[in-house]
């Protein structure tokens, strides 16, 4: 594969970044958790091309109804004339920790992206309006806005929300939240 971005300081080979505890902090009535975390995809569309694309998390800021994040990417490709642009594959991921964090806060429990899984997201209905690429690499906007939570029984939550990265990809859907 071959590298298309610059090397990332927010990354797994940097143990004294990556590794470094979060940090919670409360600014204006949010929290504001920084962290120096990193979600991967790695997949291929065509046999021996491979595409992998990393999102280095700077800084999650939640509110009583949203939650918005801040983060770098690398992109790497071995396919012809792929442009370095963030994969709307990522961003589902991405969303999905994000609902994590946003629900633990939430529900009052502990978020530790390196501690025990407290909580299930599961997706079940999403609308992805994506019309044009994001070729920035640098601090990238990630906002959820929560429109509904609604508890189905004791530890089963359903949530409606609207997302938007920098102004130009929305995701509106539905997820399933299951307490541990």
């Amino acid at each position: 594969m071959k590298n298309i971005n610059n090397v990332n300081p927010y990354h797994e080979d940097n143990p004294e970044i990556f590794n470094s505890a979060i940090n919670y902090s409360r600014i204006n009535g949010s929290t504001v958790i920084q962290e120096s975390t990193c979600n991967q995809l790695i997949f291929n569309v065509m046999p021996n091309m491979g595409v992998k694309e990393s999102l280095y998390i700077k800084e999650y800021r939640i509110g009583d109804n949203y939650i918005e994040a801040t983060f770098n990417r690398e992109y790497q490709s071995s396919m012809k004339n792929s442009p370095s642009h963030l994969i709307f594959l990522s961003v589902l991921v991405h969303m999905q920790k994000m609902l994590y964090v946003f629900m633990c806060h939430n529900q009052g429990l502990k978020y530790d992206p390196y501690g025990k899984e407290v909580l299930k997201v599961w997706p079940t209905s999403l609308d992805i309006q994506m019309p044009k690429l994001i070729t920035q690499c640098n601090d990238i906007i990630h906002r959820i806005d929560i429109k509904k939570i609604r508890k189905i029984k004791e530890k089963i939550f359903s949530v409606t929300a609207d997302t938007n990265i920098n102004d130009i990809i929305t995701i509106n859907g539905m997820a399933m939240i299951y307490i541990l």
